[in-house]
C-alpha cells in the first residue's frame, strides 16, 4: 500500500490451499485509519494422471478351452485417493489377451496400460496305442483288425496310422500310430502286427545242380491248424522259368501221407503247368494237386509228393534263377517260395 502517511498492509491468506478458487483479502490501513481492501483470487487445479504400475506380462499353458489366469493387481499413486480397474475377463482363449488397466484419480485424471496374456498350447495328446496282434496269414496280404486308438487332449484330436491299406505281409509290421490336435502338437505310440502261417510248407530239390534237363521237386506240406483239410482242396505251386519253350511233362516217383492214418497216395497226385508273366525268377509254375480219392489231411498229419518234370525234347532248365529252387538244401527245409492254396486261396508261402 501507498500513501503519504505510513501503511500496513495484511491478509487473510491461508498457510496451504485446497482444491478451486481460495480469494485472499488483502487490507492497506494508514496512520490515520484510513483503509483499502482488494480481493485476491488463488485456484488450485489438478491436472496430474496418477502413476499407473501394471503387472508383468504373463504366458500360461493352456488347462482348458479358456483358461482361468492369476493375471496379478495393478496399483495406482496420486495424490488424491484412485481407483484402479480393468477389463479383465474371468478366463482366457488361446492367443493374447490385452487386459486394459484404468487408473482414475478423485478430479477424475485418467491412467490407463495394457498387460498381455499369452495362453499357448505345447502339450501333446495323450495317445494309446491298440494292444499288438497277431493272426494267422490269410493270403500274401492279410487283413487285420487293428482296434482303434485312443487320445485325449483339451483340443480336438486326429487319429491316423501308417498300416498299409492292402494288408499285411507275413511276419513282423510296426504301425505307428500319431494323434495331432488342433494346435499343431503331435504324439505317436507304435502297435505291433505280426501275420504267421498256419500250416507250414518244406522243401529241397534232388538235382540241385545249376544246369539239368529235369526238375525233381520234393516238398511236404504239413496240417498245423486244428481243422482237418480235404486234400483235394489243396494246391501246391512251383515257380521256375522255363529256358525255351516247350511241351512238358509231369511224373509223381512219391507221395503219401504221414500221421495216424499213413498210407501211398501217389496215383491220387496231378500236376499241370501255367505260364506267368510279371513275376521275378518265374515265368512258369507247376501246380500240384489231388484228386478226392487221396482222403483227408488231419491235423498234425503230413503230405510228403516226390516228383519231377521236363520237357519234350529234354533240353536245359537253368536252376539257378528259379523262385522255388533251393540250390544248398540237403533235406526238407521250411520255405516260403512254394505256395499253397486251399479252395483258392493262397494258405502258406509268398507268390513271386
Amino acid at each position: 500500500g501507498t500513501d503519504i502517511f505510513k501503511v500496513t498492509v495484511t491478509s487473510n491468506a491461508p498457510e496451504s490451499y485446497g482444491l478451486g478458487v481460495t480469494e485472499v483479502v488483502w487490507t492497506a490501513t494508514d496512520a490515520n485509519g484510513n483503509v483499502s481492501t482488494g480481493v485476491q483470487k488463488i485456484t488450485l487445479v489438478d491436472t496430474t494422471k496418477p502413476v499407473l504400475k501394471l503387472p508383468a506380462d504373463k504366458t500360461v499353458e493352456a488347462t482348458a478351452l479358456k483358461t482361468p489366469v492369476e493375471i496379478g493387481v495393478a496399483t495406482g499413486t496420486d495424490i488424491f485417493k484412485v481407483t484402479v480397474t480393468s477389463n479383465a475377463p474371468e478366463s482366457y482363449g488361446l492367443g493374447v489377451t490385452e487386459v486394459v488397466w484404468t487408473a482414475t484419480d478423485a478430479n477424475g485424471n485418467v491412467s490407463t496400460g495394457v498387460q498381455k496374456i499369452t495362453v499357448v498350447d505345447t502339450t501333446k495328446p495323450v495317445l494309446k496305442a491298440p494292444a499288438d496282434v497277431a493272426v494267422p496269414a490269410t493270403g500274401t496280404k492279410t487283413l487285420v483288425n487293428l482296434g482303434q486308438a485312443t487320445a485325449s487332449d483339451i483340443f480336438g484330436v486326429v487319429l491316423k496310422n501308417d498300416a498299409p491299406a492292402d494288408g499285411f505281409p507275413l511276419g513282423k509290421t510296426v504301425v505307428t500310430w500319431t494323434a495331432t490336435d488342433v494346435n499343431g502338437n503331435v504324439s505317436t505310440a507304435v502297435q505291433n502286427v505280426t501275420v504267421t502261417q498256419t500250416f507250414k510248407v518244406q522243401s529241397f530239390n534232388a538235382s540241385r545242380s545249376s544246369v539239368t534237363n529235369t526238375i525233381f521237386p520234393r516238398i511236404s506240406f504239413e496240417n498245423t491248424s486244428k481243422s482237418t483239410l480235404q486234400l483235394s482242396s489243396i494246391k501246391l505251386r512251383y515257380y521256375y522259368t522255363i529256358d525255351g519253350e516247350r511241351y512238358q511233362s509231369f511224373y509223381t516217383d512219391y507221395a503219401r501221407v504221414s500221421g495216424s492214418n499213413t498210407r501211398v497216395i501217389q496215383s491220387y497226385v496231378t500236376g499241370s503247368f501255367q505260364k506267368t508273366t510279371g513275376k521275378t525268377g518265374s515265368d512258369y509254375y507247376l501246380e500240384i494237386g489231388f484228386t478226392s480219392g487221396a482222403g483227408s489231411l488231419k491235423p498234425g498229419e503230413s503230405v510228403e509228393i516226390q516228383c519231377r518234370f521236363w520237357k519234350s525234347d529234354f533240353s536245359n532248365y537253368y536252376q539257378t534263377n528259379d523262385y522255388s529252387f533251393n540250390g544248398l538244401a540237403t533235406g526238407f527245409t521250411d520255405t516260403s517260395k512254394i505256395t499253397a492254396y486251399s479252395y483258392g486261396n493262397l494258405i502258406a508261402g509268398m507268390e513271386p
